[in-house]
């Protein structure tokens, strides 16, 4: 896993690796991928995606923590933070990844993909699992899987959760509760990563995100691109709803 740092999200200057593999015979021996970054107090904590026997089948969810953007990032040493279902016939019994990481309502709330191992990717889904602390220990939500998608992405907007459902859909997800979602308007996307703004000074995310990345393939070469998005201005109602 590599990082680059930008000042104005068009120019990129590559860092080098930012998270190597595990240790032989760890749950992540064979790789970490699908990086999500959460900055919270003085800390930066990095939530990836890890496998192990060279086998993505085994993927389960871990965080390294660094102090500062460009690392060093150290394993959390209670990893993986999130696993498999260990009921071959539960929905979340295959692959699990793509932790995207939000704090509303005094909690943590990792949303995650997940599917059975006899799933293809159109019959992947996502589930929540929330936490009191950011590193953990985090429990799956009863009321999983929420919804379709593959490559999402989850964010905080307009005092609720919003969504993109990767490949799955070009559909714009929301929800008031954060479980329960509905389609709020269309947006093609691939795999995508948002820049969405501070949380100390826009806690809600009234505005919207301005831009983001998401994954492109060209002649059978993936790579990254910014695409922008017009951000939204703040809708009230007279009763003070969205």
């Amino acid at each position: 896993m590599y990082s680059a740092f930008s000042a104005d999200g068009y120019n990129w200057t590559d860092l080098g690796q930012a998270l190597g593999r595990g240790q032989k015979r760890h749950w992540d021996e064979s790789g970490a991928l699908a990086p999500y970054v959460v900055s919270h107090g003085k800390r930066f904590y990095l939530f990836y995606t890890g496998f192990r026997d060279g086998s993505l089948a085994t993927r389960e969810l871990g965080c390294a923590i660094a102090d500062h953007p460009a690392g060093p990032w150290i394993r959390w040493a209670e990893n993986p933070i999130l696993r498999r279902h260990p009921d071959p016939a539960a929905w979340d019994s295959g692959m699990l990844g793509d932790a995207n990481v939000i704090f509303r309502e005094g909690k943590w709330w990792l949303y995650f993909k997940s599917r059975r191992s006899t799933e293809t990717n159109e019959q992947t889904r996502i589930g929540v699992a929330l936490a009191d602390e950011i590193t953990g220990p985090y429990h799956k939500h009863p009321a999983n899987p929420l919804f379709a998608g593959h490559a999402f992405s989850a964010w905080r907007h307009r005092h609720g959760v919003a969504a993109l459902c990767g490949v799955i859909s070009p559909k714009i997800k929301w929800s008031s509760d954060g479980l329960h979602f509905r389609d709020a308007g269309d947006m093609p996307n691939q795999s995508t990563g948002l820049f969405s703004p501070d949380a100390d000074s826009d806690p809600d995310n009234l505005r919207g995100f301005d831009w983001g990345l998401e994954v492109y393939t060209d002649a059978g070469a993936r790579g990254l691109r910014r695409f922008d998005c017009k951000p939204a201005p703040e809708r009230t109602s007279p009763s003070g709803g969205q």
